[in-house]
């Protein structure tokens, strides 16, 4: 299925603000346009629902420029949710891991290229943007030129074909000789021959090349249930896994994300896996307030803990000092923990928030 702008560009930025890589409007548009242009070329569909045009500096789709054109030049800070819905947060589902990781593998290709080189990249002679922009200005049409879908997806097969690019082969992610079995099984059939497996031969039945071996499936971690979800901005998993550490020491399950999901896996999909598991939340704020990500873990564990009336406490990490601590408008009629004074013992009520079990 294809999904909204929105709902790439989410993915992309969550990978991005994971890796460590700042990401501005224009590199995220142009980071969103060869993800659509390499699934239209592999998967025979379009990656995204809303059109894409030519604009006079390059590829552009509208509704990433407009949702994030505010941050100009400056890295985007945070992702988009749905217009009047701050609830609602454009995102690729938990179960379509399939579209997860055709997306990790662009963000693999592209994530080390400046916005400029991208942009450059996506506008060369004979890319569809050229195509597009020269045939409508030939024909005296200078506003709201469409790049048709055909065009993108015939450009990126040759690319596919080819195997080379302007980066020496190197900026194209999805060479054939590199594709792996979910996504080569999906190659038209012009391009199935060459990639065929034939017995006692490597994995394309190519003589010399690596045995196959049929890939096998990550395996998830055991559900059992957790006591808290602890909910955190980066800046304050130092703080947040030493109290990950007081609470363990107390008896409890604890759900903290370094330690439940296993490198290489979405996030997404193992705590959606297990998030019927988890019986209390605490959202941990600190000096630097609600990450952006935070917000997104946030809302989900609390969406499904709200329908099942389990709690959701809001803790007061120390950093925050002795300035009043600014909570999300749906956390503020909630009962808080307050890890800056001593007394009534801040660990003691937070146990009893997440057990139901006054021991102080």
């Amino acid at each position: 299925m294809a999904y909204s702008a929105k709902s790439v560009s989410n993915y992309l930025l969550w990978k991005a603000f994971r890796s460590g890589v700042t990401v501005t409007s224009m590199k995220l548009n142009k980071l969103v346009y060869f993800a659509h242009g390499w699934h239209l070329a592999i998967k025979h569909r379009p990656l995204i629902k809303e059109p894409v045009q030519a604009w006079q500096h390059g590829p552009v789709i509208p509704t990433i420029y407009y949702t994030f054109k505010r941050y100009g030049n400056q890295p985007i800070a945070a992702p988009t949710f749905d217009r009047g819905n701050k609830l609602s947060l454009p995102s690729i589902p938990p179960n379509d891991s399939e579209t997860a990781r055709f997306l990790d593998r662009v963000w693999d290709t592209y994530k080390t290229l400046t916005a400029k080189e991208l942009s450059d990249l996506s506008h060369e002679a004979g890319s569809p943007w050229h195509v597009s922009r020269s045939d409508a200005l030939a024909a005296g049409k200078t506003r709201a030129i469409r790049i048709d879908n055909r065009i993108i997806k015939d450009y990126f097969l040759t690319q596919l074909q080819e195997g080379s690019g302007p980066f020496g082969g190197q900026r194209w992610p999805f060479a054939i000789e590199h594709l792996d079995e979910p996504l080569a099984v999906s190659l038209s059939d012009s391009l199935k021959e060459p990639l065929a497996k034939a017995e006692g031969q490597g994995r394309w039945g190519a003589p010399g090349s690596r045995p196959y071996k049929e890939p096998q499936k990550p395996t998830s971690l055991p559900r059992h249930y957790f006591d808290v979800f602890l909910c955190y901005n980066f800046t304050d998993k130092l703080a947040v896994r030493h109290l990950a550490n007081k609470l363990s020491s107390r008896g409890l399950s604890v759900w903290l994300d370094e330690q439940q999901i296993r490198p290489g896996l979405q996030w997404q999909t193992e705590l959606e896996k297990q998030i019927e598991s988890i019986r209390s939340a605490a959202v941990c704020i600190g000096q630097s307030g609600i990450g952006p990500w935070q917000d997104i873990e946030m809302r989900a564990v609390l969406s499904a803990l709200m329908r099942r009336g389990d709690p959701v406490i809001p803790v007061i990490l120390p950093s925050v000092g002795d300035q009043p601590p600014d909570l999300p408008l749906f956390l503020r009629e909630r009962a808080w923990v307050d890890l800056r004074i001593r007394y009534p013992d801040p660990l003691e009520r937070l146990i009893y928030g997440i057990t139901g079990e006054k021991t102080y």
